[in-house]
């Protein structure tokens, strides 16, 4: 029985670990996924698979559901979800993939050992290993996903750059062979269903007009995750204000409180050098790469190479944490 002034009736549902059952407009990403990985089901090897597309697209919806589902219905599949943002090197890779096979595993494990216990896990005759990689390019050496290849077990790579795997080498390459299957950014019209069916499972009946769905719908951007966070703020900010309906002012400030909520957990994941280069740029009104590594490199007591905070400029880049302008020798970097 809904409270008298409820809005959200079923907050989980609002909620980016939720999955439905109808991806609405993913119909035929996910026929053709659900083909590349059935013959695990029968205990045969999977078709890799590479995922692609802008954020809040349903990859990883899609990944986690797909595979949720494979796990129930035949019982000789094991799935393993890595996110490669938090857990980037092999050693980190490989921890998580022997925890979810429920393999010990000491803190003090070599690598030599845990890729033992890797192989031994998923060379098991009564299962089959589904592993999927998400944010693929994030990963420190691209050798782990020639191992994981090797070992049998079937690989999703996922990630929001079409061109995450293209920089490695042809020995990887060949062990791999992904077929690609790529998620396009939402139209706002699939966004406003989207959005709507959310809408129908979550808020009471009548909380929001097709109207202000349309204006969750455009505001987003095409980003599932950010018109979903923003309906369920909206929502409970007219909850708040005791009202019964969302209103286009609730939705204004929900999209305010998405986008500060959206930066401090993306900041919230990254690593100490990470955070003290973009410390940097935000500290410089314009500054070089020159300018930021040197400061940089006065600050910490080991730091990574030139090459690698150029790297971490260009994951701030498609972040939207920061901006640059000028070509590649004058480049100039400031925070957004």
């Amino acid at each position: 029985m809904l409270e008298e002034n409820a809005v959200v009736a079923n907050e989980s549902v609002l909620l980016e670990g939720y999955a439905p059952e109808d991806a609405l407009h993913r119909e035929g990403q996910r026929r053709v996924l659900a083909e590349c990985i059935k013959p695990a089901s029968t205990g045969k090897r999977i078709r890799n698979v590479f995922l692609y597309g802008p954020p809040g697209t349903g990859k990883t919806m899609l990944t986690k559901w797909i595979m949720s589902e494979l796990e129930k219905g035949a019982s000789r599949v094991k799935t393993v979800y890595v996110n490669c943002w938090s857990r980037s090197t092999a050693y980190a890779v490989l921890g998580e993939i022997l925890h979810q096979a429920e393999t010990f595993v000491s803190p003090r494990e070599s690598m030599l050992s845990m890729t033992r216990k890797f192989e031994n896990a998923t060379r098991h005759p009564e299962k089959k290993f589904i592993i999927a990689l998400d944010e693929v390019d994030h990963l420190e050496s691209p050798e782990i996903l020639y191992d994981v290849s090797r070992s049998g077990a079937g690989l999703i790579c996922i990630s929001n750059n079409p061109y995450a795997l293209s920089g490695v080498d042809d020995r990887i390459k060949s062990s791999l062979q992904v077929e690609g299957i790529e998620f396009a950014a939402y139209t706002a019209d699939q966004m406003a269903d989207i959005i709507g069916q959310r809408a129908k499972y979550g808020l009471a009946p009548n909380a929001i007009a097709r109207d202000e769905i349309k204006m969750v719908a455009r505001m987003c951007n095409g980003d599932a995750r950010v018109g979903i966070e923003m309906l369920r703020k909206a929502a409970l900010i007219a909850e708040a204000e005791n009202k019964r309906k969302v209103s286009t002012d609730h939705i204004r400030k929900a999209f305010n409180e998405a986008k500060f909520m959206r930066k401090t957990k993306i900041e919230s994941r990254l690593n100490d050098d990470e955070t003290e280069i973009l410390k940097i740029i935000r500290s410089a009104d314009r500054i070089n790469a020159n300018g930021i590594y040197e400061q940089y490199a006065k600050k910490v007591a080991s730091p990574v190479t030139g090459r690698a905070v150029r790297k971490y400029l260009q994951k701030f880049a498609k972040l939207g944490l920061i901006k640059h302008e000028g070509d590649v020798r004058w480049r100039e970097y400031f925070a957004v």
